[in-house]
C-alpha cells in the first residue's frame, strides 16, 4: 500500500512567539504553584472551619468537647484553620501549619505516643504536700482527622487554575 506524505513549514511569527512563551513557561511554574498552593489552602480552611470532613467528604469523628458541649471538632479557637498557608516553587507546592499539634491533629496520635510528662507538683495552698505525676502524651488517643488533601473539587478547581494559566500565557499575560 502505496503512503502519502506531507510536510509543511510554519512561518508564521505569533504562533512561533506563543509556542515559545509556553515553553519558556515550562522553566518556572511558580505562578501557577502560587495559586494552586492558595486554592488548597482556602480547600483546608474551610474543611476546619466550615465542613469537619476530609479531602474525601467523610466527616471526622466529633471530639468529645464537641460531644459534650457542641461546637465543632478542631474549631475550639479557630487558630488551625487560620494557621494553614502556602511555599510555591518552580516546580511544586508545599500546603501545611506551623502549629505544633497540626500534624498531630491531621495524623491522629496514640495515647502516650510522645513519652510523658513527669515531674513533682510544687506544694500551694491547694495542695500542702507536693506529688510525683506521670502523664502520656497525648493524654488519650487522638484520632486522625485529615485536613489537608485533594478532594475531587479541589483537583477540578486546580485544572481550572492551570488552564487559565496556560491562556494567559498564550495570551502573553502571564
Amino acid at each position: 500500500m502505496a503512503g502519502i506524505r506531507f510536510e509543511f513549514s510554519l512561518n508564521s511569527d505569533p504562533v512561533i512567539r506563543t509556542l515559545w512563551r509556553m515553553a519558556g513557561s515550562l522553566d518556572d511554574l511558580t505562578p501557577l504553584m502560587n495559586d494552586i498552593g492558595q486554592a488548597l489552602v482556602n480547600s483546608g480552611t474551610e474543611r476546619i472551619t466550615s465542613t469537619n470532613t476530609d479531602p474525601d467528604g467523610h466527616a471526622w469523628e466529633p471530639s468529645k468537647r464537641v460531644k459534650e458541649h457542641g461546637g465543632k471538632t478542631l474549631h475550639l479557637t479557630g487558630v488551625l484553620g487560620y494557621t494553614l498557608t502556602h511555599q510555591a516553587a518552580a516546580d511544586h507546592v508545599v500546603v501545611g501549619s506551623n502549629l505544633v499539634y497540626a500534624a498531630v491533629m491531621h495524623e491522629g496520635a496514640e495515647q502516650g505516643a510522645f513519652g510523658a510528662a513527669i515531674g513533682r507538683t510544687q506544694p500551694s495552698e491547694k495542695r500542702p504536700r507536693s506529688q510525683d505525676y506521670f502523664t502520656p502524651l497525648p493524654w488519650g488517643d487522638i484520632p486522625a482527622r485529615p485536613f489537608l488533601g485533594v478532594s475531587d473539587r479541589d483537583e477540578e478547581e486546580i485544572l481550572d487554575r492551570t488552564k487559565a494559566f496556560f491562556a494567559s500565557v498564550v495570551n502573553g499575560l502571564a
